[in-house]
């Protein structure tokens, strides 16, 4: 088995990245993508079939986490732009209490007059 290797390229930012290990968490999608690449170019170079085959399983089975991470984390952003059930109440709310009152307000100016002009019993 070859020894592993830390790649310490430039990705797109100038900054290096450190070879993701098992387990860990990606700080960014741009360094999992930098070090996916590095790995890519490295199996490119074995000549062990048998060892290819079994570090391309692993990257597949991270690739694979690492698109059900961004779907979870789009559907995370756009539940975060929706509004609350308590906002949506408290809107009704505010509208149905400004609407009651413009009613109310409305019925004083009609009526009001014509109380006025009943005769008195």
């Amino acid at each position: 088995m070859h020894p592993r290797t830390t790649p310490t390229h430039d990705c797109t930012d100038g900054s290096p990245v450190d070879e993701l290990r098992t387990g860990s968490e990606a700080r960014s999608l741009l360094e999992m993508m930098c070090v996916f690449g590095e790995r890519m170019r490295h199996l490119a170079t074995r000549t062990e079939v048998g060892e290819i085959g079994a570090r391309v399983a692993v990257i597949e089975d991270r690739m694979e986490r690492l698109a059900t991470k961004a779907a979870l984390a789009v559907f995370e952003e756009r539940m975060s732009h929706t509004a609350t059930k308590t906002w949506v109440l408290g809107g009704v709310i505010t509208i149905l209490a400004g609407l009651l009152g413009a009613v109310w307000w409305i019925v004083q100016q009609y009526l009001a007059p014509l109380l006025r002009a009943l005769p008195a019993t």
